[in-house]
Parts: structure tokens; C-alpha cells; sequence
């Protein structure tokens, strides 16, 4: 295997903790030592900032003990390359979690979510009827306290069923029948397609730009065959749908319910 090019000027990766809209101070920002964010597509985004929490002067904890960190605070993460810093995610203190080692300084894992774990309580069954997926959107997010930018989908579905689940999980399930994606932040809820359509956004080099990745390749809990089943309100039909490992195509059908 080649030698990775090391010859291009590098830049050093500099990132930024602000808590409740202010950065930390520099005396708190030397005690990070390290932060993780967490983007997932389906559910909230989620931050752990690891703090040195001992003090050596007093030998006692920094901010375990104290209200600096307390649940509920607002906390932003920005991270990029020298001076174009971008945010990661903007959310809430949820958790904070001491560690105690006899070998090192004692830490504390101060983890939160973004807005969106908030309005995921509170499951709910309701039928929509004659209404297209952005004007449940729209619904949904008046419901919730937030404002709307939604893009029409056009299609107007005769029934929908939103059963035993919250607003915000039917809504991403919606989100992906149609290939949407449902976006909350500073208070809008955004509905629009999903935005998989443009170019690369970024392109690392092993060895230059990206120092390290860890591929993994699992086939534990593989299935040979999926089944997926609903029902037709109009023609009073059973409509399934049947895809199988290596199958390309949707295969459906209808058949009468018995009874």
C-alpha cells in the first residue's frame, strides 16, 4: 500500500463550546477534552462534552458539585479548520455524568440532545383524511408552538393513519415514504425534500486530511425477506408488499381479507 501524501500544508482543527449563548471562558475550555456530536437522520442529535472535573489548587471538583453545568442549559458546538468555524448542533443539557478513576483526574460527561427529543412524548392514534403530508406538517408543527416552512407535496392522500406514535416520528416517517426531510431549529419546523441530490460536500484523504476511520461491516440480524402489509380503504382490499435479499424491484399484490 502507497504512503499517504503528507506534503500539503495542514490547518489546525479548532472548535468552540458555547453554553447559554456565551463561550466558555478560556479557563473552561482548557479543561474539554473532548467533544463528540452525534448527527442521526431518523431521531435527535446528540453532544457529549468530556471536562477535566478536578480542581489540583483546592483538590476538589470543578463542576460536578456546581451549577455551571445544570440540565436544561442551552449549549452549542462549533467545530471547523482555521477561523471558518460552523455549528454542529444547538440543544440541551440532558445529562451529566461523573467518572471516577483511581489511575486518572476525575471527568464529567456533560451529553445532551438537540430540540427535537422534546417533542418526541406523548404518543397519540388520529386520522387525517383528504390532506396532503405538508398540510400535516403544517398542522403538526402549529400543534407543537412552531412556526412552519413547509414545501407542498402535491399529493392529496384520501386517509392517513398516525397510530400510537408521536407527532414528530409519524412525521419522519412520512418524511421518508415521499423522501423528505424534517429539519427543527430556533423554533421552525422545516418539511422540504431531501437534499441528496447536490454535490459532495467534502473530500478527505487518508493520511492528510483524515487521520483516522474505523469501516465496520455487520451481518448479524440480516433477513432473507421482508414483508410489509396495509390496506386499501377504497377497493376494501389487503395490499402487500414483498421484497427479497438481492431483489431490485417491488413486488406487490392485493388479495381479499378473509372474514
Amino acid at each position: 500500500m502507497a504512503e499517504p501524501a503528507f506534503e500539503e500544508v495542514r490547518v489546525a482543527p479548532d472548535h468552540k463550546v458555547l453554553l447559554d449563548g456565551n463561550e466558555l471562558p478560556i479557563e473552561e475550555m482548557v479543561d474539554v477534552l473532548e467533544v463528540t456530536v452525534s448527527d442521526y437522520v431518523t431521531g435527535a442529535s446528540w453532544f457529549c462534552v468530556n471536562m477535566n472535573n478536578w480542581h489540583s489548587d483546592r483538590q476538589d471538583f470543578k463542576y460536578s458539585d456546581g451549577p455551571r453545568f445544570k440540565e436544561g442549559a442551552k449549549l452549542e458546538v462549533t467545530l471547523g479548520y482555521d477561523g471558518r468555524i460552523v455549528s454542529l448542533i444547538k440543544g440541551e443539557v440532558t445529562t451529566l455524568e461523573p467518572e471516577f478513576n483511581q489511575d486518572e483526574a476525575p471527568t464529567l460527561k456533560v451529553q445532551g440532545y438537540d430540540s427535537l427529543h422534546r417533542f418526541r412524548r406523548g404518543r397519540k392514534t388520529k386520522s387525517y383524511v383528504q390532506l396532503k403530508d405538508s398540510d400535516i406538517a403544517s398542522q403538526i408543527a402549529s400543534s407543537l408552538g412552531l412556526s412552519a416552512q413547509v414545501e407542498d407535496t402535491q399529493v392529496t392522500h384520501e386517509y392517513l393513519l398516525q397510530d400510537n406514535q408521536t407527532d414528530i416520528d409519524f412525521l419522519l416517517e412520512r418524511a421518508r415514504r415521499i423522501r423528505y426531510e424534517l429539519v427543527i431549529e430556533n423554533g421552525t419546523m422545516q418539511f422540504r425534500k431531501a437534499a441528496n441530490d447536490k454535490g459532495e460536500v467534502v473530500s478527505l484523504e487518508y493520511g492528510l486530511t483524515l487521520r483516522s476511520f474505523y469501516p465496520r461491516l455487520s451481518t448479524a440480524s440480516q433477513v432473507s425477506e421482508v414483508l410489509v402489509q396495509g390496506w386499501d380503504p377504497k377497493t376494501k382490499k389487503a395490499i402487500t408488499g414483498r421484497a427479497r435479499t438481492g431483489s431490485s424491484r417491488r413486488q406487490t399484490r392485493r388479495q381479499h381479507r378473509a372474514g
